[in-house]
């Protein structure tokens, strides 16, 4: 752990926390990564103007290193409103209860709209990036949730093909590489930066607990939940992301009153090294008209 990066109790669980600072202002941020990323995933992705004028913080998903859940925690505790309390607690005892705006990229964005579903008074905005309310997800990462929810055989092959996958920095880059719209991803310079980025923070899982919300995810229909959702939020996709398609995230959209839907073409999953210059201007933009 960086010494910027603490562990916050909530609900049960030992959530990770990169804190906003000391000293900084402006608005109130908080970015949520995505599945099998970590609490400082965002830290070199959002740019210095951004970070220079928020008062910026970073939260983890739930049982991702090096966070934790309480005792006992299995797949039958993986639901929308899990995510809303664990995240919703930690976002509140950060910024003290003043209003905040959610960035969230794919269960990161998922979890920023179960939060303004549950938690309306801490919510100043959001921004979902490839976010999603129903689990059901596409390519290599759909495959895994399938065999995670397999029984005992299958949550075993989930763990190893994970573990191998931690192993192999060639087949990692493979795997990722196919989450984006252009084939000469690989030799994006940013792409290759966050790759070793990300490489570290997976190898540092529990794949069991990684196993439980694959699995637990696959079954979640958040939309009724997201249909209450009041605040002004920013619906981002990639037309042609494999993991959270585009059909998705105008799902997403069509279930919000006060938002504002962007569709992103020849973008796949990967927008920090696919769709940065495009994203970046646009969320900084939202931040300051909704503050």
């Amino acid at each position: 752990m960086t010494t910027d990066v603490c562990l916050i109790d909530s609900n049960g669980h030992q959530l990770a926390v990169r804190r906003p600072e000391p000293g900084s202002t402006g608005p109130n941020v908080a970015f949520i990564h995505g599945i099998t990323g970590d609490v400082t995933f965002w830290d070199h992705l959002v740019p210095a103007e951004i970070k220079q004028t928020t008062r910026w913080a970073s939260f983890s998903l739930p049982c991702h290193a090096p966070s934790t859940p309480g005792d006992g925690f299995s797949r039958e505790d993986v639901t929308p409103e899990m995510f809303a309390r664990v995240i919703g607690d930690a976002i509140r005892k950060v910024f003290g209860g003043e209003p905040v705006h959610l960035v969230g990229w794919s269960t990161g964005g998922f979890s920023a709209l179960v939060v303004a579903a549950c938690c309306p008074e801490i919510v100043a905005s959001v921004c979902s990036i490839s976010g999603f309310v129903r689990g059901n997800w596409g390519s290599t990462l759909g495959l895994m949730q399938r065999l995670s929810r397999l029984g005992p055989v299958g949550r075993f092959s989930f763990t190893t093909a994970m573990k191998l996958l931690a192993q192999n920095g060639w087949v990692f880059s493979l795997i990722f590489s196919r989450f984006a719209a252009t084939t000469n991803i690989k030799s994006d310079s940013l792409f290759r930066e966050s790759l070793s980025h990300l490489k570290s923070g997976f190898a540092a899982l529990d794949f069991r607990l990684i196993g439980y919300l694959f699995g637990g995810l696959r079954t979640i229909d958040a939309t009724s939940l997201v249909q209450s959702v009041t605040k002004p939020a920013l619906v981002i996709g990639g037309v042609e992301d494999p993991i959270i398609r585009i059909d998705e995230t105008r799902y997403v959209a069509s279930l919000l009153d006060n938002h504002e839907l962007v569709e992103l073409p020849a973008c796949g999953h990967l927008f920090y090294c696919e769709a940065a210059e495009r994203i970046w201007p646009r969320v900084d933009e939202w931040i300051r008209a909704h503050s």
